[in-house]
């Protein structure tokens, strides 16, 4: 609708635009003809077949689900999964939510093939990973 509207052809829109990356960026991505989108994300590429994580979302989406998995909200989702699962692990006797926290807070270090995470005391994050991503004016992107 942006485009039909010639709403993003205007003059004053900059060069380079930047957001966190979802799916809307993505969405919108190609209505901003040749200009350079800048991003921040916080879980890998889920296209960057070199990270380790990105493969077992990959094949995990293609034996379970679908390729419109592979995004940034699928990668989130499948760590936030990931990250539950383990947690539930930990939890002694019937899991309640007061339990799974307290199994979740005790988790130091939990290596998801490369993403660590941690809730330790202390932390305000469960992870120290941030990329900057950019897609080029002509629709690549970029790591």
């Amino acid at each position: 609708k942006l485009s039909e509207r010639g709403v993003t052809d205007r003059p004053e829109w900059p060069r380079m635009l930047a957001s966190f990356a979802t799916l809307g960026l993505v969405g919108l991505s190609g209505a901003f003809k040749e200009r350079v989108i800048g991003f921040a994300n916080v879980v890998p590429h889920p296209e960057d077949r070199g990270v380790l994580l990105t493969q077992e979302l990959q094949r995990n989406a293609e034996k379970y689900s679908t390729g419109y998995a592979v995004n940034f909200e699928g990668m989130e989702a499948f760590v936030n999964t990931r990250v539950c699962v383990e947690g539930l692990r930990r939890v002694t006797g019937r899991p309640d939510a007061a339990k799974l926290t307290e199994a979740l807070e005790r988790i130091d270090r939990l290596d998801l093939v490369g993403f660590i995470v941690s809730f330790a005391p202390g932390r305000e994050t469960g992870s120290d990973w941030v990329e900057v991503g950019v897609r080029s004016r002509t629709g690549y992107y970029l790591k």
